[in-house]
């Protein structure tokens, strides 16, 4: 989730890019504008020859009110030249019920654009072999000018094709095709690099050590292999943004490396950066994102590492072996946090008061969860703190969260009843308390909870009556376990609802049309028996 949260700021963050090029007048108002005939010529050709089923591209006419390309949409002039300077076929405005813009490649006639500096084509469907395209940009003079390339998002196939003629090129945006291959040429110019979600690989070392003025390098999820060292990363004086997650990379950097960058976003999860705590980290001041999530790192988290965490918006050290107590400051700005799987133990610490995510499973935690209830924007919507030895009552505060939309407290030494007033979170699809020491019945204000998909209260005290509504909805209700072994499914679950009235454990006796139930005798305590 957090993943899929940062690859959308990155777009966020390109679509800005795009909005503030200089010297632009997008295709609206300025009568004064008028586009060149031959460049009018090459985008009618360009709407003539790919598949705009929905007619996004119906302004583009040839009527004598449409003659100005100027004041087309998605088309942009440079407001002294009239030329044509930026073409946006993305699907990034699009209606999202009506999906991508278009779909199998572009024509070549999309070259003849001599005067193009931004071209978007991402979020489509477009199937091409990328050399082709790069090619028809070649051969006419479309290479001469092009600066921002944004090609994200398609079908593109085949390998990376040589960049090295685009020699304006500032930003060159590959991300999500089925690309392979590893050399694009040489981009002195570069300061945008995103290839991440393709399946390219080689050396990663000898693809980026000719980009000095990068300024953003994503090349996650590939295959890209070897080591890279901190005499490879010196040379990126200029570099904020940092992602080298899910390759075949082993970032091996000694612990007295002080980074000639400042970097805003730290990517680099599955780098194998372990055992020790990376210590170059304590030198950036300026990180918002920090993941270094799956790098088999068996240490304490530094006494430095808090400074560095006062400015974080996202903070993922999953999937280590981290020990230790938290620092009670660590994540008072964080509202991204993913700490599970780790060896953390001790009380919660604070949390920011507008926390989004949530996810402390798998570690040992103990005491109760009363910090939780310094979150006071209702912005937490996914909230896990599963498999740890937290105690206590399930505190009300978190019933006013009413954007939570999973709440997993399973595996840990709740006790006291579950709270009446749980059925105030409206959107709850995912509610696990499994295992705990919790008594009396299910609330009947469950039932208000329509959207829940996922109920799961078995291993707990629970006694009283089954509210006759889990037969009749939530509606969308697919997996239901009241105890130990005892779990229905859909397809299952109402036949067996109109057939059970038989011992199901702590809840005695089941009768579906009576709703009644005759309950073992367990006293509410605070712990099983």
């Amino acid at each position: 989730m957090m993943a899929v949260i940062a690859g959308v700021i990155s777009i966020l963050v390109l679509v800005v890019q795009l909005q503030t090029a200089g010297g632009l007048v997008s295709g609206v108002g300025d009568s004064n504008i008028r586009c060149l005939e031959r460049e009018r010529k090459a985008l009618l050709k360009i709407k003539q020859e790919i598949i705009d089923d929905f007619g996004y591209l119906s302004s583009w006419r040839t009527e004598e009110d449409g003659v100005d390309c100027c004041k087309w949409s998605r088309i942009g002039c440079n407001n002294r030249t009239n030329h044509v300077i930026m073409l946006d076929l993305s699907s990034e405005q699009a209606m999202p019920s009506r999906g991508n813009l278009f779909e199998g490649g572009m024509p070549k006639s999309i070259g003849n654009l001599c005067s193009l500096q931004r071209l978007d084509l991402s979020i489509n469907s477009l199937t091409q072999p990328l050399t082709d395209l790069t090619q028809h940009l070649f051969v006419n003079c479309s290479a001469n000018t092009l600066e921002f390339l944004y090609l994200g998002y398609n079908r593109f196939s085949g390998p990376l094709p040589d960049f090295t003629r685009f020699l304006f090129l500032k930003e060159l945006y590959l991300s999500h095709n089925q690309l392979n291959g590893s050399s694009y040429g040489h981009l002195p110019n570069l300061l945008l690099l995103s290839l991440d979600g393709n399946s390219l690989n080689g050396n990663l070392i000898t693809s980026i050590d000719h980009l000095p003025n990068l300024e953003y390098l994503d090349v996650s999820s590939n295959k890209f292999e070897g080591v890279v060292s901190e005499s490879h990363l010196s040379i990126f004086s200029k570099l904020q943004y940092l992602d080298l997650s899910f390759n075949y990379l082993a970032v091996n950097l000694s612990s007295n490396w002080v980074p000639p960058c400042q970097l805003n976003t730290i990517r680099l999860s599955s780098c194998k950066l372990g055992p020790r705590f990376p210590n170059w980290l304590q030198w950036q001041k300026n990180v918002i994102w920090l993941d270094i999530s799956d790098n088999e790192i068996s240490d304490i988290i530094p006494s430095w590492f808090s400074e560095l965490s006062s400015s974080l918006i996202s903070l993922n050290l999953s999937n280590n072996q981290i020990s230790g107590i938290l620092p009670v400051s660590l994540l008072n700005s964080a509202v991204f946090v993913d700490l599970h799987s780790n060896h953390f133990k001790g009380s919660l610490p604070h949390f920011a008061a507008d926390t989004r995510i949530l996810d402390l499973s798998h570690n040992m935690f103990s005491g109760s969860i009363s910090s939780v209830c310094n979150i006071t924007n209702r912005s937490l919507f996914r909230l896990d703190f599963s498999n740890n030895l937290l105690s206590g009552s399930i505190p009300d505060c978190l019933t006013s969260m009413v954007n939570l939309s999973s709440l997993r407290l399973s595996n840990n030494k709740f006790s006291g009843e579950i709270p009446t007033s749980i059925g105030s979170l409206n959107i709850l699809e995912s509610l696990n308390l499994h295992n705990n020491m919790l008594c009396g019945g299910l609330p009947l204000s469950l039932k208000n909870c329509s959207l829940l998909e996922f109920l799961d209260v078995g291993e707990n005290r629970l006694s009283g009556e089954i509210p006759s509504w889990i037969g009749e909805g939530p509606s969308d209700l697919v997996f239901l376990s009241l105890r130990s072994k005892f779990i229905l499914w859909k397809h299952t679950l109402e036949p067996l609802l109109s057939y059970f009235n038989q011992s199901v454990g702590p809840f005695s006796q089941l009768y579906i049309r009576s709703g009644t139930i005759l309950p073992q005798q367990f006293h509410c305590y605070g712990s099983k028996q």
